[in-house]
């Protein structure tokens, strides 16, 4: 038992330890960002709100019931005011539909629909964004450990380079001017070695920051996903990369599926200005305890049940003709927020565009 234990914390450390890659920062990133959960929870919250939308198109049933205890004075089951305490009650079963709303539910749970999927669309281009932003943090992170490497060498080079000229002093080969200048070269590569090293150590605790990393985790990144290869030339075209852009980026997706939720909203309040029709049924009865028999005792349960059981069917129209004209500032309001998402839309292309502009000169530029 002692040997496993020994065994499993040690793997453990070794866990610790391990040099951390490209793709172990953006997997734990990923998998630990406080607000990708949040995202995600707020996710589930619009695809149980689409849910519970479709919903709205099944019947309504309801159970009712009520008492009432009167005194000194009360109505009986003939509508005779008598005297004395008596109790009543009455119970049953309500329900209703919608038959006709001008389309509006529907509308509606079209409307709720695409509002779920531009969400989704939305948390997918947060993710990307923090996969973006891990990508550079951490090719900043390496890129300044390499400096530290180099600020190492120099120093490494200019500290033989001081043994050398101290020697040369000494035999009285050289003045003290030269071992002077050699100091001063020997101080500023000490001087930027603790920069660089400074800088690297603020690049690794950002990374750690960016992806959540416990501080008791010892975080050692390896780099080896970006060892130095020779580039090859792609030739990108600006069209070409925009097209599947267009095709595939969450954000532009996000604004397209809200043009349609802004769409069908439209649609659901021209419903309704449209008459609706609704069908309605009760299934009730009564008691009362001055329901007596002959022989003075009350009128059972069930017999008093049967007495006043009172089932009913309704149908109720709806014809919509002034509503201080609700209806029409929604409508007015809402084909300007159809207009706002088409500018969103147009807007988000054209930056897209131009970020690809710059993007492939840059690369180019780079090659």
């Amino acid at each position: 038992s002692v040997i496993l234990v020994m065994s499993i914390s040690q793997a453990s450390f070794s866990q610790q330890k391990k040099e951390w890659s490209l793709a172990d920062c953006i997997s734990w990133g990923i998998n630990h960002n406080l607000s990708l959960k949040i995202d995600q929870n707020s996710g589930e919250q619009h695809d149980l709100d689409y849910k519970q939308s479709k919903w709205q198109l099944a019947p309504s049933i309801n159970g009712w019931g009520n008492g009432n205890l009167n005194l000194r004075r009360s109505t009986d089951q003939n509508n005779q005011i008598s005297s004395g305490n008596s109790y009543s009650a009455s119970y049953g079963v309500t329900a209703s539909l919608n038959l006709f709303s001008g389309f509006s539910r529907i509308n509606r749970i079209s409307a709720m629909k695409f509002n779920s999927l531009a969400y989704k669309e939305l948390t997918k281009q947060r993710e990307n964004n923090l996969y973006l932003e891990i990508v550079k943090l951490y090719s900043q992170t390496i890129f300044d450990k390499q400096q530290v490497a180099i600020a190492e060498e120099q120093l490494q080079l200019s500290m033989k380079e001081k043994e050398k000229i101290e020697s040369k002093v000494s035999l009285g080969l050289l003045g003290n001017a030269s071992l002077d200048e050699v100091k001063a070269t020997v101080s500023g590569n000490q001087f930027m070695l603790g920069k660089q090293k400074n800088n690297f150590n603020l690049s690794l605790l950002s990374l750690k920051q960016l992806i959540n990393l416990p501080d008791t985790v010892d975080f050692i990144i390896s780099g080896i996903e970006l060892e130095l290869t020779a580039p090859s030339d792609l030739k990108y075209e600006v069209d070409r990369v925009y097209n599947l852009a267009c095709e595939n980026l969450p954000d532009l997706k996000e604004k397209e599926y809200s043009l349609n939720y802004y769409k069908k909203v439209l649609s659901a309040y021209r419903g309704q200005a449209l008459p609706s029709l609704n069908v309605e049924g009760n299934y009730y009865s009564q008691f009362y305890s001055t329901d007596t028999l002959n022989n003075g005792a009350k009128t059972p349960v069930a017999d008093q049940f049967n007495n006043y059981l009172n089932p009913s069917v309704g149908v109720s129209l709806n014809i919509p003709i002034f509503n201080k004209r609700s209806t029409d500032f929604q409508l007015k309001k809402s084909k300007i927020d159809i207009e706002n998402a088409v500018l969103e839309l147009e807007q988000q292309k054209k930056e897209i565009y131009n970020e690809i502009q710059n993007a492939i000169q840059l690369l180019n530029s780079s090659y």
